[in-house]
């Protein structure tokens, strides 16, 4: 309840979101609301790279609720986040027992999100963001391992697999840290026996097949070969040099305090044996990536710094749930040893529990980076071209295609806007477009029509024609300028001019001029 209650005071008002994914995430959601299911809306033609699931779910919702992809996804957040803690929950209380699993959500809750954002702390926060929601899978899937692992029976098989499959669909790396658990949780329980090896394999048959609507496509058409590797290589400047920020040694210190607490585990029966390996692995594989990330540094290209690399901040984020659920074992065991030690006379432990809980809402409320993501939203706010959003969303079809400025291979207004309608770009922000379409081919293609656009150039009018023709058949293409500059282009017609950009249609009547000549 008071996570619920912070976070719809802290997102109270807002019009925008405050994490640049959402605008993304909300083109993915209008594109299977426009039936284009396994494609990617932002590249006409390209296969869909990102897991749909989630972006499946809310598409259901949006078409149910009529509310906007954008609107649904801000609105959304701060309820459908509240399955993080719950999972955590859950999942700690199959792993390391109920009075633990409650100090562990504290620390979730209380310290993960403190002063790290939402993109890089496993915690509750009320914004908009796949990753975040795809912790919730991961817990369950970590609890439903450990409950059904040691029957080793096909039903499990089947459903551990469905249920790894599943998280894939809706985020790549806790499927694949699952992946590593699995086998790990499977061995000790069962030891290395023919039985535990076929039980492995159905497992991974099970995962395979849920994966192919995703996999497939990309595998036939793209042979997974990467040939824009912006989206995997983004780096948060938290990680951008050793040591790490004090907010992430503050976060992970608890956790980093109690993993001797694994000790402890593997000296208890068969069950908490178990539930060592799967934290060993758990650790192990975000540890090796975040290892690697610090020893290659950002000029180093050695094969094993160039292989299977993805943003480093999601390993982060689930060392630090794996941490903290330690961490809260390792609190449940020192007030355990304190009580005893002070005979557990019943009003110290109720003045402790009461102390703690007071402490605890304090720093709930007192959260640094609440306000300043905010802030971020407010800024967004201001800055966003709403009026591009609605007037793309509305007047334009999914097929049509668009050509927005891109300062420094980033962002602007324009773009976020037609990325968020769920319409085409001749180039999208480099950290999100296709990581299997090259980007920088269709950049110079952009930059182009933009230029011919300006004008003046005695060819302009002739590549403006090029962008009909690579628009397609039945399509129409766009261009999105900012009002302060001159358009010259005879094959331009402006059909939208809002605050501070004005959109123009590519007419194909000035392309048959052109050709009768």
């Amino acid at each position: 309840m008071l996570c619920l209650v912070r976070g719809l005071w802290v997102t109270r008002g807002l019009s925008s979101p405050a994490i640049m994914d959402t605008f993304r995430d909300a083109g993915f959601v209008q594109g299977i609301m426009d039936g284009n299911w396994f494609g990617d809306p932002g590249i006409g033609g390209a296969w869909r790279y990102y897991p749909p699931l989630i972006h499946a779910l809310y598409a259901a919702a949006a078409a149910m609720t009529g509310i906007p992809p954008l609107h649904l996804l801000m609105a959304a957040a701060p309820w459908v986040n509240l399955l993080v803690p719950l999972g955590f929950f859950l999942m700690s209380r199959n792993l390391i027992g109920a009075p633990a699993a409650v100090f562990g959500t504290v620390l979730l809750v209380l310290v993960n999100g403190l002063v790290l954002p939402p993109w890089m702390s496993a915690a509750y926060h009320p914004w908009s963001s796949i990753p975040i929601l795809a912790l919730a899978g991961f817990f369950l899937s970590v609890w439903l391992i450990h409950a059904r692992i040691r029957s080793q029976s096909v039903g499990d098989a089947l459903l551990i697999g469905s249920a790894i499959g599943l998280t894939f669909l809706a985020h790549t790396v806790p499927a694949l840290l699952l992946a590593a658990i699995v086998p790990v949780a499977a061995l000790t329980a069962g030891g290395f026996e023919i039985k535990t090896l076929r039980w492995i394999a159905i497992v991974a048959v099970v995962t395979l097949f849920w994966t192919l609507p995703l996999l497939w496509p990309l595998l036939h058409s793209y042979r997974l070969h990467i040939l824009n590797a912006g989206p995997g290589a983004i780096v948060d400047p938290l990680f951008a040099d050793w040591p790490p920020s004090r907010g992430m040694l503050l976060t992970t210190l608890p956790g980093v305090l109690a993993l001797p607490v694994l000790r402890l585990l593997r000296a208890q029966a068969s069950v908490s044996r178990t539930a060592a390996a799967i934290f060993a692995a758990w650790i192990i594989v975000p540890a090796a990536f975040l290892t690697r990330h610090y020893a290659c540094g950002p000029a180093s290209h050695a094969a094993v710094c160039t292989v299977f690399v993805l943003a480093v901040h999601h390993w982060f984020i689930y060392l630090q749930a794996a941490l903290t659920c330690l961490a809260g074992m390792a609190a449940w065991l020192c007030i355990k040893l304190a009580l005893r030690a002070a005979g557990r006379p019943k009003i110290w432990a109720g003045a402790g529990w009461t102390a703690a809980a007071v402490c605890g809402t304090a720093v709930f409320w007192l959260r640094p980076i609440d306000a300043s993501m905010r802030q971020r939203a407010l800024d967004l706010a201001s800055s966003f071209d709403w009026n591009a959003y609605v007037w793309v969303a509305h007047h334009t079809a999914p097929k049509d295609l668009f050509v927005t400025e891109l300062p420094d291979k980033s962002l602007n207004p324009a773009s976020l806007a037609v990325m968020a309608a769920g319409r085409s770009s001749v180039a999208l922000p480099e950290t999100y477009s296709n990581p299997y379409v090259d980007w920088e081919s269709r950049n110079r293609r952009s930059l182009q029509y933009l230029a011919a656009a300006r004008g003046p150039a005695e060819n302009a009018n002739a590549k403006l024609c090029e962008l009909i023709g690579e628009a397609g058949d039945g399509a129409k293409a766009y261009v999105i300028l900012p009002n302060a500059q001159a358009v010259s282009a005879k094959a331009l017609r402006p059909d939208s001019v809002g605050l501070t950009n004005t959109i123009y249609r590519a007419m194909p009547a000035a392309c048959a001029a052109i050709a009768g000549l």
